[in-house]
């Protein structure tokens, strides 16, 4: 009689826990392989952003997604996950990262400079810290 108790409460308890559980770690691994794109991706941003021509550019230019794309997805994702906080901050990243290119493409010829950009960038998206109560509603 005391072993089906605790079966019965392993049962009623510790399965729906455990599945729970599961589906908490499975937000939290799906959240951070985003975040880790969008941080690999502005990592291979290179330091030093050029446009002459059309024909004749920065590689990061021809880059499918281009690094900003990939940052807005990244914050789409985290948005729908329900991390709103870090959504803004990535979205605002992806705007300075925008801003940086059209930059590059309005002064022809010129090299911009973004390494110290690039490193704030990184630095703020491995500093996210995500609410993880929120990953049990998303």
């Amino acid at each position: 009689m005391d072993n089906l108790f605790w079966l019965l409460l392993g049962l009623l308890v510790g399965y729906p826990l455990g599945l729970l559980t599961n589906f908490v770690i499975g937000k939290v691994f799906e959240y951070r392989s985003f975040l880790h794109e969008a941080i690999y991706e502005v990592r291979l941003l290179s330091g030093k952003l050029e446009y002459r021509t059309a024909a004749a550019k920065s590689a990061d230019y021809d880059r499918i997604p281009r690094t900003d794309a990939s940052v807005r997805l990244c914050a789409d994702q985290c948005e729908h996950m329900k991390q709103v906080g870090i959504a803004e901050k990535l979205r605002t990243i992806e705007s300075e990262i925008a801003a940086r290119f059209e930059e590059a493409q309005n002064k022809p010829g010129m090299e911009i400079d973004i390494d110290a950009d690039k490193r704030r960038w990184i630095s703020v998206m491995e500093d996210l810290k995500p609410d993880w109560f929120m990953f049990i509603h998303a």
